[in-house]
């Protein structure tokens, strides 16, 4: 994939964006987090994180990847598990 990402950054596009959304503070799910910022470093991706308090509601979460889903700049996201209790993963 590195090898993708520096052609298509040399043709003079812009290389690809993984976006991770984190709501609470889980300590494992912050180092898988790391490890993911750290493959797309390798490989010459950019890596955004949104992290989210607990207290965030499905809505809130939703609508944060409803504007994820329209952002060009955007090529994929990861909604890191596991959630809290008043948040359906099945809703993303």
């Amino acid at each position: 994939m590195a090898r993708e990402i520096a052609a298509l950054v040399a043709k003079g596009h812009r290389p690809p964006q993984l976006t991770v959304v984190l709501v609470g503070d889980d300590p494992a799910s912050r180092s898988y987090i790391k490890g993911k910022q750290r493959a797309c470093a390798r490989i010459g991706a950019d890596a955004a994180e949104h992290l989210l308090p607990a207290s965030t509601s499905e809505k809130e979460l939703l609508d944060l990847i409803g504007r994820l889903n329209r952002d060009d700049a955007v090529d994929g996201i990861l909604v890191q598990l596991p959630l809290p209790k008043h948040i359906s993963p099945e809703a993303m």
